[in-house]
């Protein structure tokens, strides 16, 4: 057996990140870095510098809107993120703080939280049962919207119907 030869120069510094995604989420990540004109790995990276507070970064008006199959939902693919071991530490205490997730679990979250689908692809968010209104977007902003008004709390109703 031949030994295994690394890589010189940059390739070298780069940690493979491996997991397996729903084709949602990867159609999701692909849309989104050609929206921005970026390679997948580059977008990723910037949700990372992103929710680090490194960079400020809103996702723009007319980016695309998504809906999925059933399907598309649970199909999944191979994917590979290549990170500088700077960005691969960041990445990894950051899972770490999230409850230690998994990097595909880090990235369906990041992804679901920057297109503003914070309750899923699928599910609607829910509404109030005194009001009927949409909680998570009570004034009824398109998906990806953002507002500079401050949202309203979350009260739980836990008596009996």
């Amino acid at each position: 057996m031949a030994p295994r030869v690394r890589p010189r120069g940059e390739r070298s510094r780069l940690r493979p990140v491996e997991m397996v995604l729903p084709v949602s989420h990867l159609e999701i990540l692909s849309a989104e870095a050609r929206f921005l004109k970026l390679r997948r790995g580059e977008f990723l990276q910037l949700l990372l510098t992103r929710k680090l507070g490194l960079v400020l970064l809103e996702r723009p008006e007319g980016a695309p809107v998504y809906e999925f199959s059933d399907e598309e939902l649970g199909t999944t693919r191979r994917f590979v993120w290549y990170l500088r071991m700077e960005r691969k530490v960041l990445f990894d205490r950051d899972r770490l703080a999230m409850g230690n997730v998994r990097p595909r679990d880090w990235v369906i979250l990041e992804l679901n939280r920057w297109i503003d689908y914070r309750f899923g692809v699928r599910l609607k968010p829910p509404a109030s049962p005194q009001t009927g209104e949409n909680i998570a977007n009570p004034r009824g902003e398109a998906p990806g919207a953002t507002s500079l008004l401050p949202r309203s709390p979350l009260v739980l109703d836990r008596s009996e119907p």
